[in-house]
């Protein structure tokens, strides 16, 4: 294979990864969070089995403005209250009106694991609720909840950076919770899969530029021999 086809070929999988490594579906199916950024919590800091937090996940969601959430805590059937807090301005505070907090409770039963969301500002003014069957069933160890939540409601905008911390409590207070990291936050820069698009599409055009220069020197370089 030419350097130039096997530099092409490299950059085609750069950019499907992330398409496809960012196809969330909220369906309390898990599998698709494999891979997902994440960060894990030690087991067993948690106030009760019911909130110790194990894992936290995030990621965009594949050709949409939104957000996706995983949450993980240790095999408990009991309810629990899951949330994250979201610096949006980013200046170090999660008290502006600007902020967001995403609060999930989750009280799976033997068949369903439904999911009640509630999202507020930082002073918390609501935003916004919605609920959905997105977690796991007391069966299947009533431990991983998921949940997506949009821009417009977050109050961000896609390559700006943000902070965030997750938790877990027994109330909707959220007081003796489990945070996810101990004492630091989540930086993170959302990046829309339109986004990974136009800077394939310009990689792609300076990949073609240099063929076209490459190509044209060496045609010239022939000819000039052959004469």
């Amino acid at each position: 294979m030419r350097p130039g086809w096997a530099l092409a070929l490299t950059l085609l999988l750069m950019l499907a990864l992330p398409a496809t490594a960012l196809a969330i579906g909220l369906d309390g199916n898990f599998d698709d969070w494999n891979g997902q950024p994440n960060i894990p919590d030690p087991v067993g800091d948690g106030p009760t089995n019911n909130t110790d937090l194990t894992a936290f996940y995030w990621t965009m969601g594949a050709g949409e403005d939104s957000v996706y959430f995983m949450f993980e805590r240790t095999s408990a059937n009991g309810p629990v209250h899951f949330a994250v807090d979201i610096d949006c301005n980013n200046n170090g505070s999660f008290g502006d009106a600007e902020d967001r907090r995403v609060i999930a409770f989750y009280q799976p039963a033997n068949n369903e694991g439904p999911v009640f969301v509630s999202v507020q500002n930082g002073q918390g003014g609501s935003i916004t609720g919605f609920s959905g069957n997105w977690g796991e069933t007391k069966r299947q160890g009533g431990s991983r909840a998921e949940l997506g939540v949009s821009f417009a409601d977050l109050g961000i905008d896609g390559h700006l950076p943000v902070n965030m911390v997750a938790m877990a409590g027994q109330n909707a207070g959220l007081g003796n919770t489990d945070s996810s990291p101990d004492g630091g936050t989540i930086t993170w820069t959302p990046i829309p899969v339109l986004g990974w698009v136009i800077l394939g599409a310009g990689m792609l055009a300076i990949i073609g530029i240099v063929w076209y220069r490459r190509g044209r020197f060496t045609w010239g370089a022939t000819s000039s021999s052959a004469s």
